[in-house]
């Protein structure tokens, strides 16, 4: 009589070679998948750029289908300089200098981080169209910017730290001579609230459409940065007033008198600088009823507010 032989070490066996295939299944699968949806712009870099600063709440854009919009809205301007605001690892830069068929001749990057304008001041040489790497704060670096081109018409592009979205776009818009226009990646709500109208209207609405026509070109999901940020963003196009509609100052002391209290009626914002007589004859004449709030203002309609508001205080009240 024979003994039946034990099926466990042919069993294990089985086991192990199929656990086995299906593990190298997943690597091939995931090996297949980075290589059909890599966003990554690892052509343009030749060199391993620095890992980004926490304390600067960096995060490098990395999607080639956003870089090639920005690219393309880039030669719409058909500036001859092109003025990037943090150049970081050369996620745009790089793919600029590398655009051929681009209709600008010269650039200048803007970044802050040593570390990584040490690494884009060994990769920018290779590229066909030259580039200057300025190592500085932006908001130091901007104003300084137009005199140095000698009157050559320039685009400044750029995906901007948020918390410094309000003060770049206002040293923006008070550079002589302005930039053609603006492509900027900045966070999703601040777009809408950049490209909102009447009767939506905000402050920073109406700050940036006194120089400036916003749209808003696409959103971007968070997962086209590394590391992903906590929101998303969004691509806007500020296409520059050859002419300002209105005196500047003029302008802009209305408006912050105008949104002081958002809730509260122009009447009562801006009684607190002008006559209220004066406010409310303004408003008659340009038909807006004495409980209108700033958020029913357009850019056009604001400047006529300021210069009647201006011009009755400087009559004063017994002329």
């Amino acid at each position: 009589m024979h003994k039946r032989k034990s099926a466990f070490p042919t069993n294990a066996l089985l086991s192990w070679m199929f656990f086995a295939i299906v593990e190298a299944v997943l690597i091939l699968g995931i090996i297949q998948y980075r290589k059909q949806h890599a966003r990554r712009i690892d052509n343009f870099m030749p060199y391993s750029p620095p890992q980004k600063r926490k304390q600067w709440g960096q995060h490098f854009l990395n999607d080639r289908a956003i870089i090639q919009r920005i690219l393309d809205a880039t030669r719409s301007f058909a500036a001859e300089t092109v003025v990037e605001i943090g150049a970081g690892k050369g996620a745009l830069t790089l793919p600029l200098a590398s655009d051929r068929a681009a209709p600008y001749r010269h650039i200048i990057a803007i970044e802050k981080d040593r570390r990584l304008a040490a690494f884009l001041a060994r990769a920018l040489p290779q590229c066909p169209i030259p580039a200057v790497l300025q190592e500085g704060d932006a908001r130091d670096l901007l104003p300084q910017i137009p005199s140095s081109l000698s009157n050559a018409s320039y685009v400044i592009v750029g995906s901007i730290p948020y918390s410094l979205t309000g003060i770049l776009l206002r040293k923006i818009g008070e550079l002589a001579p302005p930039p053609r226009g603006c492509l900027l990646v900045v966070q999703k709500e601040v777009a809408h609230r950049i490209v909102a109208t009447a009767p939506r209207a905000n402050k920073l609405a109406l700050s940036v459409q006194f120089w400036a026509s916003p749209r808003l070109i696409t959103t971007i999901p968070r997962t086209s940065f590394m590391p992903p940020p906590r929101v998303d963003s969004a691509l806007i196009k500020l296409t520059t007033r050859h002419r300002l509609p209105c005196d500047r100052e003029r302008y802009y002391t209305t408006l912050h008198a105008a949104f002081a209290h958002p809730r509260k009626t122009l009447v009562n914002n801006l009684k607190t600088s002008f006559p209220e007589v004066a406010i409310r004859a303004a408003l008659s004449r340009l038909s807006l009823p004495p409980s209108a709030r700033a958020q029913l203002l357009t850019p056009a309609t604001l400047c006529k507010l300021s210069g009647l508001l201006h011009a009755s205080r400087a009559s004063g009240p017994c002329s």
